[in-house]
């Protein structure tokens, strides 16, 4: 089952995965008793931790607190001591490295420049929302009917609702998953301007659970875990949630700063997962489980992010999507 053709991973991206799976040999070797192999797990994870620090972001202070807040039972008090003390390191200096670039510009420089209005949309209904199906990002997935109404609803809605998208220049960028494009044309037909794809807000990698059936991986341990700590475990063969909201919010902003570039405003069309990463960092943390064919609006300006409305699916009528319950 070929893969999509994605972006090269950035550097950034890379430390992220690289200090998660050294989190996870950490975690087995606590587990399996193995005291050589976790003190050499410690200290590779110290490693790392340090390579963040060089290549990260506030984005990535997160991570090392979380990793470092996990750390596994049964670790010797001074393997303990010495992962925490340079995450506290690593976190600290991460703290103050702006994720987004025009952060590091004196306070005047960024009111000057004015907010930036940013639509994040979920694709619409899917063949692998309607079957109850993991897809992720090696298959497309086709928009069912439902979806294709949904899709041409939400179209409908961005053009005739806000006066923004009307009078101003849009910025439409849209996940390279068939189900995430088919969703962004309608909106691109309505406001007259192109679809542009970005391959980091593409669905989490789902590995080795590609295509599997929801009811077919209920009996699978690894699955139950990931489906009540999606953060912490991982998909076998695919990406962790800390992967993706590195690179979600990456790709998110450099749009942000090419919409500011060009006057435009902003809308993203991506999916459930890079969604629910984006959330967690512009709304610190909040655990919002995106609807099909929902809606978020934001405002950034100076450094910060303002909300009006989140995970908003009136506008579908009768044709509404259904809660998200099974991922």
């Amino acid at each position: 089952m070929p893969r999509l053709e994605t972006a090269r991973m950035s550097g950034r991206a890379e430390a992220v995965q690289r200090c998660f799976r050294a989190w996870q040999r950490l975690a087995l070797a606590a587990i399996s008793q193995d005291r050589q192999t976790a003190e050499e797990s410690a200290a590779a994870l110290c490693v790392e931790f340090e390579h963040l620090a060089g290549v990260g972001c506030r984005v990535e202070a997160a991570l090392a607190r979380d990793l470092g807040a996990r750390l596994p039972d049964g670790m010797p008090a001074r393997h303990s001591e010495l992962i925490r003390r340079q995450v506290q390191r690593t976190a600290e200096h991460l703290d103050g490295v702006p994720w987004l670039s025009e952060d590091a510009a004196s306070s005047a420089a960024r009111a000057q420049a004015g907010p930036v209005r940013v639509y994040l949309v979920r694709h619409a209904e899917s063949t692998g929302n309607q079957e109850q199906r993991l897809l992720g990002v090696r298959i497309h997935g086709a928009l069912t009917p439902l979806g294709q109404a949904q899709s041409r609803r939400t179209a409908d809605y961005l053009s005739s609702a806000f006066r923004d998208l009307r009078d101003a220049k849009v910025l439409l960028v849209s996940s390279p998953v068939g189900r995430a494009l088919e969703t962004a044309r309608p909106i691109g037909a309505r406001l007259g301007c192109p679809v542009s794809s970005e391959p980091n807000l593409a669905e989490l990698d789902i590995g080795d659970w590609t295509g599997k059936y929801f009811s077919e991986l209920e009996a699978d341990p690894a699955y139950r875990q990931w489906m009540q700590d999606k953060w912490f475990c991982a998909p076998p063969g695919g990406e962790s949630m800390f992967e993706v909201r590195t690179r979600a919010c990456e790709a998110l902003a450099g749009l942000v700063l090419q919409a500011r570039r060009t006057g435009s405003v902003l809308i993203v069309v991506t999916h459930f997962f890079p969604l629910m990463a984006i959330f967690d960092v512009v709304m610190l943390g909040t655990n919002i489980r995106p609807d099909n064919s929902s809606i978020s609006c934001f405002d950034y300006a100076a450094g910060h992010w303002s909300s009006s409305f989140i995970n908003s699916t009136a506008h579908l009528g009768e044709d509404g999507a259904k809660p998200v319950g099974y991922v």
